[in-house]
């Protein structure tokens, strides 16, 4: 017949071990080829038309030649249609005798040979350049060559399926929830484990073969599994066990398995498995496997899956790139605590982390940070003197009461975060009770000014919220919270933090109604501040400041006047009033928080004609910026050209201009007109 197929491939030189050639069942191009042979070129050899849903009718001409000794696909389509398994290719990456006159030649120069050859016979109906994914070894760099070899494997089906059910019925969890799905997708696909390695080191295989009476080894008919005492006339096989198959026995070998012990007892199965994502598949979930089969219960109940480490381009780390950090070099600049503190706050729950090495410098100044404040009211503690406080908490003042209630807060954050291995988060609340609440109110409203002395009764006030949140802080910085526990008072060997009990949220130090007021303080001594930025005033020269309720609450205005001493010590107040129905003084400057407006008379603190006179000059650049942007986003060839990203980038800094230029035409406006 002068019929033939026409078929694209990358391998000419396999060719040799094709043993069909498949259409798909529908393409009508090839259906009176379907069931009929072709003769495989530069061969006497014929093989079978067959039809798979696995051929793509689009791709090339919508014929695959099948090779099932040298391709994973093929083998598929192999074994499903039962088809011959012809190696073609040695270990050595030569062609073997099933290559006729081609055998023992180099595959890559066979390939250049059989191409020629195919033109001389007039079989080739073209060539072209084709992108496609090679395989190569990581270690040697070589291409990898798939190839058919005599194996050991685990029939993994039967393992999977209790797998799948101690999952699906809560009896593990994941965290994040979302890897059950990667987990269930290849647990419901899993496929036979390969489990033998042709390597020199590792676990040998514990099978034996009988020698026969020429002393060889018939490894497909006579073996013995799991011999203590072979006889003369055995042999160990000579492959090792995949590494991953004694990993997967680790919760419970590691503890005297396969005898019962009381390690096992106390220590199987575990609470949590703490692992990246990238081991899911090759040890994860084998655990869980092994555990129910050996065990008859999981290792674990819960798993936390991290994120992984990359570099600042979010590049695996590697050698081959250069682009790893020593955790060494980075402890010897920054500090182990810094290193810890970063790399926690950085790792959202299962998300990968860009690191480079500056990012540990939030962690340095944290701990820069701890250190400094500890000295505030450190510096007053007498050595090996006991400090109690004697003020209940409704003798304590408002700061205090709301410190302790933010305290109590965060510890129940904090517990509730680390119960759903939320580390990142739990880390996050103590920085900002810390540095925010901690740092930034209550230590400025209770130090001493001058030469004065902190009472007794507020050092153990401090020391008690200071030491509760060491406790907070020690999983991830025990260094210097190690360190300053035994400075804050006292201490016997016994009584280190490391072994210190966990806080526990106190339903006594909850103090909602308080933490409100002082939240309000908060809000206003805030808003202050920003006036005073905006008009440049300098930090310690005194303002009056008027309070205009509009809720006409008498509860607020009372909060103000009882605390104005926070005021005075904070934004530098000297006359206070507050109540409502005030009218804003003329040449006042203004904020407003909520419904609540804040008045500060500008008369005598600044220079009205050169405050004027800057302000006009910054609104005048500030106008010309803004029509600017304006322009250029009203040209349509840049706003459809343009990357996106640049786009909305310039939008923006339209909308933050603005914004900018709004709020200098208002403190104009407040300064009033000249006279």
């Amino acid at each position: 017949s002068d019929d033939f197929i026409t078929v694209a491939t990358t391998r000419p030189e396999t060719m040799f071990g094709d043993s069909a050639v498949a259409v798909h069942p529908d393409d009508e191009r090839y259906a009176d080829l379907v069931g009929r042979k072709v003769r495989v070129p530069l061969t006497d050899r014929w093989i079978p038309v067959i039809t798979d849903d696995y051929v793509k009718m689009e791709f090339g001409a919508g014929a695959l030649k099948i090779t099932p000794g040298h391709d994973k696909n093929d083998f598929e389509i192999g074994s499903r249609h039962d088809l011959d398994v012809i190696s073609v290719i040695n270990l050595d990456g030569t062609l073997n005798e099933s290559a006729g006159s081609y055998a023992d030649t180099d595959r890559f120069e066979a390939r250049d040979t059989i191409v020629e050859d195919l033109e001389k016979e007039g079989l080739l109906l073209k060539t072209e350049p084709y992108k496609g994914t090679v395989p190569i070894s990581s270690r040697s760099k070589a291409i990898i060559e798939p190839l058919i070899s005599r194996q050991w494997f685990v029939r993994m089906k039967p393992l999977a399926k209790p797998a799948l059910e101690a999952v699906r019925n809560g009896d593990v969890s994941f965290y994040p929830s979302r890897w059950e799905n990667e987990y269930f997708r290849w647990l419901e696909n899993i496929r036979d484990w390969t489990i033998s390695r042709q390597l020199w080191w590792g676990h040998r295989i514990p099978v034996w073969y009988h020698l026969d009476e020429n002393g060889e080894v018939d490894e497909g008919r006579d073996f013995v599994v799991s011999v203590e005492q072979p006889s003369p006339n055995m042999v160990q096989d000579e492959d090792v066990l995949d590494t991953w198959f004694s990993s997967w026995l680790w919760p419970f070998a590691t503890l005297g398995w396969p005898d019962e012990t009381p390690d096992i007892d106390y220590f199987y199965p575990t609470t949590v498995l703490v692992s990246g994502y990238d081991i899911l598949f090759f040890w994860i979930a084998r655990m869980i496997m092994a555990g129910i089969h050996f065990k008859g219960e999981p290792p674990f109940r819960d798993i936390f899956i991290t994120g992984m480490v990359k570099d600042k381009q979010g590049r695996w780390m590697s050698k081959s790139l250069g682009n790893g950090i020593d955790p060494l070099d980075m402890i010897d600049e920054y500090g182990a605590d810094a290193v810890r503190y970063s790399l926690t706050i950085l790792c959202a729950q299962g998300q990968d982390i860009k690191l480079e090495p500056s990012k540990f410098e939030m962690g340095r100044n944290f701990a820069n940070k701890i250190w400094n404040a500890f000295n505030v009211f450190g510096r007053f503690i007498e050595d090996g003197k006991s400090y109690e406080r004697t003020r209940s908490n409704d003798e304590l003042d408002l700061v205090e009461q709301w410190m302790l209630h933010r305290v109590n807060q965060t510890i129940e954050k904090v517990d509730e975060a680390v119960s759903r291995y939320r580390l990142n988060e739990a880390l996050a609340y103590i920085y900002d009770v810390f540095w925010r609440d901690f740092c930034d109110w209550y230590l400025e409203l209770i130090k001493p000014g001058g030469d004065e002395q902190m009472s007794d009764d507020s050092i153990a006030l401090s020391i008690e919220i200071f030491e509760t949140m060491l406790k907070l802080l020690h999983p991830f910085m025990p260094f210097i919270t190690e360190e300053l526990w035994w400075k804050t008072q006292a201490r016997k060997d016994a009584n280190a933090l490391i072994v210190t009990g966990w806080p526990s949220a106190d339903p006594a130090n909850s103090n909602p109604e308080a933490a409100a007021d002082f939240e309000l303080i908060k809000d206003l001594i805030t808003g202050i501040r920003t006036v005073r930025a905006q008009y440049n005033l300098a930090p310690r020269k005194t303002i009056d400041a008027r309070i205009n309720f509009h809720d006409e609450s008498a509860e607020s205005v009372t909060i103000v006047m009882e605390n104005q001493p926070y005021f005075e010590a904070l934004v530098w107040t000297r006359n206070l009033s507050a109540g409502t129905g005030i009218e804003k003084p003329s040449a006042s400057a203004s904020a407003v928080v909520g419904t609540t407006e804040i008045f500060l008379p500008l008369e005598g603190l600044v220079d009205l004609e050169v405050e004027r006179a800057r302000l006009r000059k910054d609104i005048e650049q500030k106008e010309t910026f803004v029509t600017s942007i304006q322009k250029k986003l009203q040209n349509a060839q840049f706003v459809e050209r343009a990357p996106k990203h640049i786009v909305e980038a310039e939008r923006d800094k339209e909308s933050e201009a603005v914004a900018e230029l709004t709020l200098l035409r208002s403190n104009l406006e407040n300064l009033g007109t000249d006279e």
